[in-house]
């Protein structure tokens, strides 16, 4: 009888297992007012750097979270704050930027989107062999940039991409 319980309550636990596996977790970057979904093992890198616009030195903070299993493919986001720069993100002039940085650009997509009341686009495109695909956002004084970026030779899009795209909020 104590075999047969054993038993039973392994094979209960075998699939919870095997979900924690494959579960994202939620990344918090509070001082970037931020949440963000990542895959399980997938470890971030964050960078800082300024980035000049109209005369002046942006911050723009990177969580790039590299994608071994692919090859060189990762999911990263950036982050632009305008913040008493006295400057606003122009969302028509930033996805002109990411599909005119790719002129070899093929399949190219670009759609208006709305985000936690701001204004956004969604760009998709193929360029050196790569799927492409961002997600560019404006809340406030801040611009989103949402970047899944498959091998170069991929077959297709990453599986990761539309989760996450889909798993960022803006926090207040």
């Amino acid at each position: 009888m104590r075999a047969i319980l054993i038993a039973l309550s392994l094979a209960l636990l075998a699939p919870t297992e095997g979900l924690a596996q494959t579960a994202w977790k939620t990344l918090s970057y509070p001082e970037l007012h931020m949440t963000i979904s990542a895959p399980p093992g997938a470890t971030p890198a964050v960078s800082h750097q300024t980035v000049p616009s109209a005369g002046k030195d942006v911050p723009m903070t990177s969580v790039a979270l590299p994608l071994p299993q692919y090859g060189d493919a990762a999911l990263q986001t950036l982050v632009a704050d305008f913040t008493g720069l006295g400057l606003t993100a122009d969302i028509d002039a930033a996805a002109r930027g990411v599909v005119g940085a790719a002129p070899d650009a093929t399949a190219v997509q670009v759609a208006p989107i709305s985000f936690q009341g701001g204004q956004g686009r969604d760009i998709s495109l193929k360029t050196k062999g790569r799927f492409f695909r961002e997600r560019l956002v404006v809340v406030g004084t801040r611009m989103y940039q949402m970047q899944a970026i498959s091998a170069v030779g991929a077959a297709e899009p990453l599986p990761e991409t539309e989760r996450f795209l889909g798993g960022l909020t803006v926090t207040p």
